[in-house]
């Protein structure tokens, strides 16, 4: 089916839908998470910390009709913070030994900056972001976080939504959080389906609302089977498995008619995955990346005696994880390097480097010979167009 809400009220219905599957559920987000979805509804996570609301306040108010009502405003958002035991507010996070404490930040709305033709900027505010990346390190809560942020397309009417991995088994998390979100407990936000499937052996995974709302989950070893359609959003999961960005490009086509999103989750374990991060690093306001998280963000899976056992050494944690050394030295632990220092980056600290590969420390570039990184192989006038050239694009960025 398809969606024909015009995208800037569809936005807005599906934010406040989200919110009232988050308020029922008591979903609770980590800061990486909050940053982001915020992204994708046009707010920017600050690390202001501010008072609570006197009363949270409710994501829809029936005497508010206007579109301005709702307008992307500063605001507090309440998330769950990774702790010491000895901090103000922190509480022990079940049989873990972690310990985490809840507070409110600001959120001010996403702002970006446009170049008009006269030479003068233009400044727009509550920008969404429909194409969001959330690279960061295993276990950090991605698809709790891509599961519950799906939840809010549950409203659209005629709204497809297609969850994409290498095989189907990728996206069962993300699905069966989705399914948790809009169908579990007394106060669901969805009350009645009109098809669910949920058999991962048989590739057969698909809920279907009585709004005309559906959620499939597709392998990539099926892509055939993407082409085509009119898509709502598109979910890759674990990205790095796939081939590359045609994952994307190859089927972008199918979000054109109503400005769909598409959004990708992975640890960055491939070079090609870098590509996601420039892009939300950019110029671009309609692409967005939240990166670099630890794995310490999540009080919920995160384990100190197996980092201890993985990581190389007292360095890696000093440089690339200053504020766990303290925890690190007073647990009595010592590194235990069964992890090599690039693989540790990847896998507990999420982190984007020039290595990012799995076995060697290369990237694309490194292996291409270009004019000014192999002059003796190219003629002279080849070199000094291909310089002129990059100065002109130097200077185009530097704009």
């Amino acid at each position: 089916m398809a969606c024909y809400i015009p995208p800037s009220q569809r936005d807005l219905y599906i934010r406040l839908f989200r919110a009232e599957v988050y308020r029922r559920t008591g979903f609770v987000e980590f800061p990486p998470q909050a940053q982001f979805r915020l992204a994708t509804e046009g707010w920017e996570l600050t690390t202001q910390v501010v008072d609570p609301p006197d009363t949270p306040p409710l994501p829809f108010d029936p005497t508010k009709t206007r579109l301005e009502d709702y307008a992307i405003k500063p605001k507090p958002v309440e998330v769950l913070v990774a702790c010491a035991e000895t901090d103000t507010g922190a509480e022990r996070v079940g049989e873990t030994d972690n310990f985490a404490r809840r507070e409110w930040r600001l959120a001010v709305p996403r702002r970006h900056i446009r170049r008009l033709l006269d030479g003068s900027e233009a400044v727009d505010e509550g920008v969404v972001a429909h194409k969001a990346s959330m690279l960061a390190s295993f276990k950090n809560g991605k698809s709790k976080e891509i599961g519950m942020w799906a939840s809010g397309f549950a409203c659209l009417p005629g709204a497809t939504i297609d969850m994409v991995g290498l095989e189907y088994g990728t996206s069962e998390h993300e699905f069966n959080y989705l399914i948790e979100a809009l169908l579990s407990g007394k106060n669901a936000p969805v009350k009645k389906y009109k098809h669910l499937y949920n058999d991962v052996k048989q590739g057969n995974m698909f809920l279907e609302l009585h709004n005309g709302c559906s959620f499939g989950v597709r392998s990539y070893k099926n892509k055939d089977r993407l082409r085509g359609g009119q898509i709502t959003c598109y979910i890759f999961n674990e990205v790095y498995q796939l081939p590359g960005l045609q994952v994307y490009t190859g089927h972008a086509q199918n979000l054109r008619v109503e400005k769909g999103f598409a959004v990708f989750t992975s640890t960055p374990d491939k070079p090609w995955v870098k590509v996601l991060h420039k892009m939300g690093h950019g110029h671009n306001a309609d692409w967005a990346c939240v990166c670099d998280n630890n794995a310490f963000v999540n009080p919920f899976s995160f384990s100190l005696s197996d980092f201890m056992m993985d990581v190389p050494d007292w360095q890696t944690i000093a440089e690339h994880a200053p504020n766990l050394l303290e925890m690190c030295k007073a647990s009595g632990l010592t590194p235990g390097a069964l992890m090599s220092k690039e693989k540790f980056l990847i896998s507990w600290l999420g982190k984007m480097g020039g290595f990012v590969g799995r076995v060697y420390s290369f990237d694309r570039e490194s292996r291409t010979c270009y004019p000014h990184t192999h002059p003796h192989l190219f003629k002279p006038k080849v070199v000094e167009s291909w310089l002129d050239r990059q100065r002109y694009i130097k200077s185009l960025q530097l704009q």
